[in-house]
């Protein structure tokens, strides 16, 4: 049987205080064990939101100037990408993605 609510809250407590005060080692252990007392639950991971040939094509459009960021990154863009014209096809498809 688990812990009740009342139970659950008190461990969170007492971990996130000794959390705060643990070094960087200390803190993977104090979420292991809060994952073993199932106080806490992982999330699962999320699914990606570009397929491969985007990711490749979008890796290269950032390596190509300089691996630029931010303002530098949008305004190399224009020079790099073309523009869509109106009969192309999407790069991905939803079936793509999953």
């Amino acid at each position: 049987m688990g812990l009740t609510m009342s139970e659950r809250k008190a461990v969170t407590k007492k971990l996130a205080l000794e959390y705060q005060r643990s070094d960087k080692a200390r803190k993977g252990e104090l979420l292991n064990q809060a994952l073993t007392l199932k106080v806490v639950k992982l999330r699962p991971p999320r699914r990606p939101i570009y397929v491969a040939a985007v990711i490749t094509a979008l890796q290269f459009v950032w390596a190509v100037p300089g691996i630029p960021c931010g303002r530098l990154l949008a305004a190399a863009l224009p020079g790099l990408v073309p523009r869509p014209c109106a009969q192309a096809a999407p790069v991905g498809t939803a079936e793509d993605r999953q």
